[in-house]
């Protein structure tokens, strides 16, 4: 994967809708995202590493199709697809930031995100009748989010940057907050080894200074609230406590690579 030292910003108000969908390889999300998302399927057809539902819009950040493929968006019924609220055509390769437009129907609480053919006539989007969804080694492949407010994480395994820094590739607040990198001790989150704040939005590239004399060889970022003066990390010694979710922290592990030689 690669990485970028410069931080970008996207505010996001209100920060009504966050949606969460699976990773591609060597990428992680807090446990949590992971007990919702569960199921592995990535493919040749589409690898996708977050939808963000914000103002009446799908962005998927990144698709990758063998063949032009419609990637539509439904609503949920009792955990099946329901009603096409979007849709939007794919060219073949890869494709980053998605933007499908969502018609006036209610979104509910789960999505569905299917990708379909483009059989019939070209770009024109024919389903029922034609342009029957992609299938993989025989399955239907469907990819589900929420739409629920939320603070979220997404970490990436990578060597350190210039030796003293970690990047951060996408951090979703719907409050100003403090991501924060651990060492492991003894299989869990131990001492902090550096914090940056961001603001409520999207942040992406977030690059977080740390001490690499107490790297170790996996890492933790946690979320933390910023919860006394602004910008000012007061903790434990203060009210900047960590974000939880279900009464679990929101933080995902990586891993530090070594610096490729040469």
């Amino acid at each position: 994967i690669r990485m970028c030292s410069i931080a970008r910003h996207e505010p996001v108000f209100p920060l009504n809708h966050h949606a969460e969908m699976l990773v591609v390889q060597q990428q992680h999300l807090d446990r949590e995202l992971l007990a919702v998302t569960g199921r592995q399927f990535l493919d040749i057809h589409l690898k996708a590493t977050v939808a963000v539902d914000v103002d009446n819009q799908i962005v998927v950040e990144r698709v990758v199709v063998n063949e032009p493929a419609w990637l539509v968006v439904y609503t949920d019924l009792n955990g099946s697809v329901n009603l096409i609220v979007g849709q939007v055509l794919l060219s073949p390769g890869v494709t980053e930031g998605v933007l499908v437009p969502l018609t006036g129907r209610d979104k509910t609480a789960v999505m569905h995100i299917m990708l379909h053919e483009d059989s019939g006539t070209a770009g024109t989007f024919e389903y029922p009748a034609g342009d029957q969804p992609l299938r993989y080694e025989g399955r239907l492949q469907l990819f589900s989010f929420r739409t629920e407010a939320g603070n979220y994480v997404i970490t990436a395994d990578q060597a350190l940057l210039d030796g003293d820094a970690i990047v951060v590739p996408l951090v979703v607040m719907d409050t100003p907050a403090w991501v924060v990198v651990q060492a492991e001790a003894d299989g869990v989150p131990g001492a902090i080894l550096g914090q940056t704040w961001v603001p409520a939005g999207v942040n992406r590239g977030v690059l977080v200074t740390i001490d690499p004399g107490q790297v170790t060889e996996t890492l933790y970022v946690t979320l933390h609230m910023d919860g006394g003066e602004l910008e000012l990390f007061e903790y434990p010694d203060g009210p900047d406590l960590p974000l939880q979710r279900n009464r679990t922290p929101v933080r995902a592990p990586f891993r530090v690579l070594a610096v490729p030689a040469g």
